[in-house]
């Protein structure tokens, strides 16, 4: 979480966090993550 608001802190991307919510409005928040899934490549050895 600290590295996230040190992140939303920062002046410099600001245009780009800004820029999207002129279209659209989202609810912002943290997720554990409880499983990942990865593609198998076929045919590669």
């Amino acid at each position: 979480m600290v590295d996230y608001q040190a992140m939303r802190d920062d002046p410099k991307p600001l245009p780009y966090f800004q820029e999207p919510l002129k279209l659209a409005t989202f609810e912002p928040g943290m997720y554990k993550v409880v499983k990942t899934f990865e593609s198998t490549k076929v045919g590669q050895a």
